[in-house]
């Protein structure tokens, strides 16, 4: 039996959010940080997007700040390249549900934008 893998290919951008939570509570790192551990926009070689280019053999390529006709918009708004920083009013304790419902109104609030 044969696996039946996705298949993506071409240049697909990524927006990565860094929450904090009411608590304060977020992953550790600037958005500088995770930028170049996502994007390499700092030098680091062992990337998600060197994975991504790697398994797919060059054939996906992620990448920052091309988010199409609002990307100046977008950019202005961005911490570092490619990662977007907001704070939700509720814990990171609740339900995945209402983290992410919360992480949504807060990413469309600062980008003024709807998403998926």
């Amino acid at each position: 039996r044969r696996r039946s893998l996705a298949r993506y290919s071409g240049t697909q951008p990524v927006l990565v959010v860094k929450v904090t939570d009411v608590n304060g509570l977020a992953v550790a790192g600037s958005a500088q940080h995770i930028s170049n551990k996502i994007f390499g926009t700092n030098g680091d070689v062992e990337t998600m997007k060197s994975q991504f280019a790697s398994c797919s053999r060059n054939a996906l390529n992620i990448v920052a700040n091309r988010y199409g006709e609002n990307n100046d918009d977008i950019v202005k708004k961005l911490s570092a390249p490619g990662v977007l920083e907001v704070t939700i009013p509720v814990s990171l304790h609740n339900s995945m549900t209402v983290v992410r419902s919360a992480v949504h109104l807060e990413v469309r609030k600062k980008l003024g934008l709807t998403i998926p």
